[in-house]
């Protein structure tokens, strides 16, 4: 005999959503950071207020306006990211170009003129790591300098 919950589609999306939600905060690294943007090609820096840092991210004609970012090692890190292209974007950090294993990913953003704010902690060692919208890699990518 089956239960009442296990015949309900919409409960198995759920508990199938949970359970990815659950493995990618698993997967990811707690001590990991983000980024923030300025002029496109410029170094963007966060502006840190006490223990944490507030970065911009925006994604614009299939490109972020920024391609180096640089945050304090072990802060909490703010992001608010915007896109305003019609296509989905993200925001994922990892040790180097190529790592299968995220540090850090922020969810699906789909513009246009969409904005999303996330939070996590910075690495705690610092040294550069590569971010890239995992939707266009080669086009949108750069370094996350943590000082």
């Amino acid at each position: 005999m089956r239960t009442a919950w296990l015949t309900r589609p919409i409960l198995w999306m759920l508990v199938a959503a949970g359970l990815v939600s659950a493995l990618a905060a698993g997967c990811g690294n707690s001590a990991y950071s983000s980024a923030t943007s300025t002029a496109s090609g410029a170094a963007a820096s966060g502006s840190t207020t006490g223990a944490s840092t507030t970065v911009k991210l925006t994604a614009k004609d299939i490109e972020y306006d920024t391609n180096r970012i640089t945050v304090p090692a072990g802060q909490k890190i703010t992001v608010d990211f915007t896109s305003f292209d019609s296509v989905q974007h993200t925001f994922a950090i990892y040790n180097q170009k190529g790592d299968p294993n995220s540090l850090f990913v922020a969810p699906f953003l789909t513009g246009p003129n969409k904005s999303e704010t996330f939070a996590f902690t910075a690495p705690a060692k610092p040294g550069n790591y590569y971010f890239q919208c995992d939707v266009h890699p080669a086009q949108m990518n750069g370094t996350l300098v943590v000082t």
